[in-house]
């Protein structure tokens, strides 16, 4: 086939695409399927996982606002100084893994999402929109498991507050642990877990768990890893939040690796926790320093190793 041929067959493929869906197809070639003929290829079973994350994200999409936010969820305002600025006004909630930075565009193209706010209604007085998002983009999930985390090979991985399931997909199909467990507290959001679980069989490895943390000590302390992505301060309150970290603090194992976002001295500085971070951990560098991702992606991850 000539290559005029070749890009008339595929414009017919593009067209057959619906075009609301089209954006994503043109993100996953560009991020999936060209890097796949380097010289330098990755691993087909990363990019089998990246493929599959795309096809879980669109399944997604249909089942929950962009903001990935339930209405059956609660959310408090935030206390840190980096934060407590932020309101339901000011701030707009986006899923990072249902939506990166080409379909975020799409939204803001059809008027789904505003980047600014008018501060004095009919003036020119325009203020920057906070975009939040409480979930890991596909970018910063396969940092997490291949550039932050050494092997993790057999281990067990639990992701507190796992809400939509996203850290459990990535570490599925990111790494070799032997058990990937979410414990969210929050039964519509693990029913959406299931769901993806099943439907893309990843049963074997994965399991969530529809409880609070504090009822599960057990699962705390046989962790061999525990992730914990922006988990309590939008959905717990001051007092909960304190209650957690001091029980989390004398439950998780010594030995464990925590990775965080952001860093556990930006989550506990707000909280009279009472907890000696120089006692309780040591923080670990990046097992791949040269791992190859965007910036923005790596600023707010840490590793830790309790003592």
């Amino acid at each position: 086939m000539s290559i005029e041929a070749a890009k008339s067959e595929f414009d017919l493929i593009v067209n057959k695409i619906p075009a609301s869906e089209r954006q994503f197809f043109y993100t996953w070639l560009r991020d999936v399927y060209l890097p796949a003929t380097e010289d330098d290829p990755v691993d087909e079973k990363i990019i089998e996982g990246r493929i599959n994350l795309q096809k879980i994200a669109s399944e997604l999409r249909s089942l929950v606002p962009f903001e990935g936010v339930l209405k059956s969820e609660k959310l408090f305002t935030p206390t840190s100084d980096e934060d407590k600025s932020l309101n339901k006004e000011n701030t707009v909630h986006l899923d990072a893994f249902l939506y990166g930075p080409d379909e975020e565009e799409i939204l803001v193209e059809e008027g789904k999402l505003s980047r600014s706010l008018c501060s004095d209604c009919g003036s020119k007085n325009i203020e920057d929109v906070t975009i939040l998002t409480h979930s890991c983009s596909h970018d910063r999930l396969e940092y997490m498991f291949r550039g932050v985390l050494p092997s993790i090979k057999d281990l067990s991985v639990l992701d507190i507050g796992s809400r939509l399931g996203v850290v459990l997909f990535g570490a599925a199909y990111f790494s070799e642990a032997s058990k990937i467990t979410g414990v969210e507290i929050n039964s519509e959001l693990c029913s959406l877990s299931e769901k993806i679980i099943k439907k893309f069989r990843l049963g074997t490895r994965l399991q969530v768990i529809n409880d609070d943390i504090l009822n599960v000590p057990h699962i705390v302390k046989s962790s061999n890893v525990i992730i914990l992505n922006n988990v309590f301060e939008w959905f717990q309150s001051t007092e909960d939040q304190v209650k957690i970290w001091r029980y989390l603090k004398e439950t998780i194992s010594s030995g464990t690796l925590l990775v965080t976002i952001p860093s556990l001295e930006t989550s506990l500085e707000p909280l009279d926790t009472g907890i000696s971070l120089e006692e309780w951990v040591s923080e670990e560098e990046p097992s791949n320093p040269d791992f190859n991702t965007d910036q923005v992606e790596t600023t707010e991850m840490f590793l830790y190793k309790v003592k």
